[in-house]
């Protein structure tokens, strides 16, 4: 009896010990590799301005405190890149106006009717390298500069920020299927945010061909919509607007609000 015992507790270490040392390899083993569909969507998303050169449209977004906006876009991303964009609130009333020329950019509040200028980065049509750096224990993202300064509707004609949610070292999301919206394909991507804020998961779709984004949902740990955009009307690269210049104009009746910047007409 006394050697079923010592015998049962021998089986029962060695299996304990292979059990720990799966455990491990598990915990230690470097993530796979991403498949070429994932790497190519994220790709995108990171470089959406080389897929396209000229994006028109409008979308909803919805933030968690419950406010509504909608904010229609065109976009050049031509050597003579721009960009104008408009947001109203739910009652279609006209909140701002951006309008760049790739040099400078044209900031018009229109509730208190001023504006002012700012100058635009310099125009970066080269992907910056690496996207993620850890310095200090901490990541840091690269973001590329957009010469079309979109401003807002950078979420959609852009959406490098949202890439930075798919991280290629915890594999939080994947791929789970495909759909139409607007007439274009679309990649549905759901995951986890690796990031500390209300959104815990999200589901986004994103376009197949441009990495624009089409449809974007995040949830908190409530299952309630921290953050929602839908796209509502999308053009690209539209023969009659490829050439689409943006020229900035002082806006009649309203006070320029400008500290040490001249306007370049």
């Amino acid at each position: 009896m006394k050697k079923n015992k010592w015998f049962i507790g021998i089986v029962s270490m060695v299996c304990l010990t292979i059990l720990s040392i799966v455990i491990n390899q598990n915990v230690n083993a470097d993530p796979k590799p991403l498949t070429p569909e994932l790497k190519s969507i994220k790709n995108k998303m990171e470089n959406a301005i080389d897929y396209y050169k000229h994006a028109k449209g409008s979308y909803i977004q919805t933030s968690s405190d419950g406010s509504v906006r909608k904010i229609e876009f065109e976009v050049n991303e031509t050597e003579q890149a721009g960009s104008k964009v408009k947001i109203y609130n739910t009652d279609n009333q006209l909140l701002r106006t951006t309008i760049s020329n790739h040099r400078q950019i044209l900031i018009q509040d229109d509730v208190r009717k001023t504006y002012h200028i700012s100058p635009v980065s310099e125009p970066a049509h080269q992907t910056p390298g690496i996207r993620k750096q850890m310095r200090e224990g901490a990541p840091v993202y690269i973001y590329r500069p957009d010469p079309a300064a979109p401003g807002d509707s950078g979420t959609v004609s852009f959406p490098q920020a949202l890439a930075f949610w798919m991280d290629e070292e915890s594999r939080n999301f994947s791929i789970t299927g495909s759909t139409k919206i607007l007439g274009r394909e679309g990649i549905i991507i759901e995951g986890v945010s690796p990031f500390k804020n209300k959104a815990e998961k999200y589901k986004m779709i994103v376009d197949e061909q441009t990495g624009i984004l089409l449809h974007f949902e995040a949830f908190d740990s409530k299952g309630n919509i921290a953050l929602a955009v839908e796209v509502t009307e999308l053009e690209i690269d539209a023969q009659s607007a490829l050439t689409q210049s943006f020229k900035l104009t002082a806006p009649e009746g309203y006070v320029d609000v400008t500290v040490h910047e001249k306007l370049i007409k």
